[in-house]
């Protein structure tokens, strides 16, 4: 039974590390800020969550275990508020917004 514990530990660990890599490669691989704070949040949130996940299964239930959740949702609840400044931000202080994506009306 220890081996599919390992076994499942690994999936999870090793697809929220592909994750996180594939977050990466999508910040450089999209020219526009929003773009690239999208695909950066997206993937930080899922990584984090099967990375954690990962972990857990590992440790099983204790009290490293209860820490490691909570640091996921400070992170969860964390990560909006600042990509939401960082996408405002931009959106008030780039002049040529409109015209490198679309925006929809009201929102320049």
């Amino acid at each position: 039974m220890e081996w599919l514990r390992f076994v499942v530990a690994a999936i999870l660990l090793f697809t929220g590390a592909l994750v996180e890599v594939l977050a990466v490669f999508g910040g450089f691989k999209f020219k526009y800020v929003l773009n690239r704070i999208h695909s950066s949040a997206m993937g930080d949130t899922l990584g984090l969550l099967l990375i954690a996940a990962g972990m857990c299964v590992i440790w099983g239930f204790s009290m490293t275990t209860l820490k490691i959740i909570a640091m996921v949702l400070l992170f969860w609840m964390t990560s909006p508020v600042s990509c939401h400044l960082l996408g405002r931000l931009e959106t008030e202080t780039n002049e040529k917004l409109g015209e490198e994506c679309e925006v929809q009306d009201g929102w320049i």
